[in-house]
């Protein structure tokens, strides 16, 4: 009669301990897989939303128009304002034609806040005290936003209008030739864009002060 042998206690926990070694690992594994295919789908949407947004602003840049705005304490502000983390624009909507009767003007500003890219847009150029904006948030995870403003001697400017401007009027109009955007988001890195303007007439309007 032939002896059988079975295992012995010390080949059971030694291959207890390997099942578990291989289990954990391959746990480990399918945590890692999974952790990275949510940073993926994390890094492609949020590169699709700064396409967006960095789409957006260039259309708003290249519709803005030299029409100052009176904010809700009646007093004029310039037409373009901004500084390193904001910038705030007239610019027109409607068809490519600049006389089209169907366009409207529209007041926005592009503003960094609590690590986010705001776009806000109030319902009318000259705000009351009780006009409010709407704000739009254009992109997440935003940790740095820095904008400079190229002027007619193409020397580049930490505000706009540039500081020692007397003229009111002036200050109400001068327009840049270019607007430089760095944003650094976390999933993306750095991101930059030169933005060139164009100064048009604003349709139906005067160029200048608004009118009381």
């Amino acid at each position: 009669m032939k002896q059988q042998h079975g295992f012995t206690l010390i080949e059971l926990l030694v291959a207890i301990g390997l099942f578990a070694t291989v289990s954990v690992m391959a746990i480990l594994g399918l945590q890692n897989m999974t952790l990275s295919q949510e940073a993926l789908e994390k890094s492609s949407q949020d590169l699709v939303a700064a396409q967006f947004a960095l789409g957006l602003l260039d259309r708003d840049v290249r519709h803005a128009v030299p029409r100052p705005v009176r904010d809700q304490l009646g007093d004029d502000q310039p037409a373009l304002s901004g500084g390193r983390q904001s910038v705030a624009i007239t610019l027109q909507q409607g068809r490519d034609a600049a006389w089209a009767r169907t366009q409207t003007l529209q007041r926005v500003e592009y503003r960094l806040q609590n690590n986010q890219l705001i776009r806000r847009r109030w319902p009318v150029l000259d705000r009351t005290p009780g006009s409010q904006p709407i704000d739009d948030v254009l992109l997440d995870d935003v940790q740095r936003m820095s904008l400079r403003f190229l002027d007619e001697d193409r020397q580049w400017q930490s505000q706009w209008p540039p500081p020692g401007q007397t003229d009111p009027q002036q200050r109400l109009l001068r327009w840049p030739r270019a607007i430089e955007l760095n944003l650094s988001v976390t999933s993306l890195g750095d991101l930059s864009r030169l933005l060139p303007l164009t100064a048009l007439p604003a349709p139906d309007r005067p160029i200048g002060v608004p009118t009381s």
